[in-house]
């Protein structure tokens, strides 16, 4: 579509690649590691909580954000867009992680910041914590069991 209304002749390969050029030259050289990311996992793992990562990138701007940031080892379980059949929000992302970390879905919870991600997780019945940190306030949220502001509220509202 995009190519098409702005008359660009290169191959939608040659686009992705320039795209994932530029974004890993940002990831390398700006990105932080979330507020309070390092504190919840930290408090997490002291409660004995397995953790994965699930996320629509590819595997390899899924490593190099994790490994960026320090907390690639941090997970038990990291899926990608690469080993998944349908994207978000088809729930198959966190059916798979769940079953990678041993659990049933109602033993496990979600934390998604994205409108299809909450749906998603919310179809794979597991306990969906919607983290809405770049969604616009005016836009409404599917269905959620818990809205959360901040990562450091997630502890508490998995020993419930």
């Amino acid at each position: 579509l995009f190519k098409k209304e702005l008359n660009v002749d290169e191959s939608t390969p040659s686009l992705i690649e320039k795209r994932n050029k530029i974004y890993i030259d940002i990831v390398n050289k700006e990105l932080q590691p979330m507020s309070g990311l390092i504190q919840m996992l930290d408090e997490l793992d002291n409660l004995g909580i397995l953790t994965a990562c699930a996320t629509g990138a590819p595997r390899t701007l899924l490593e190099l954000q994790l490994k960026k940031i320090g907390v690639f080892d941090r997970f038990m379980v990291k899926i990608s867009s690469d080993e998944i059949s349908f994207g978000k929000p088809n729930p198959e992302i966190f059916n798979k992680a769940i079953e990678r970390l041993g659990f049933n879905s109602s033993e496990c919870a979600v934390v998604e910041d994205s409108i299809r991600g909450l749906i998603a997780a919310k179809k794979s019945g597991a306990l969906t914590i919607a983290f809405p940190n770049h969604i616009p306030k005016e836009i409404e949220l599917p269905e959620y069991d818990f809205l959360i502001t901040s990562l450091l509220e997630i502890p508490a509202i998995v020993m419930k």
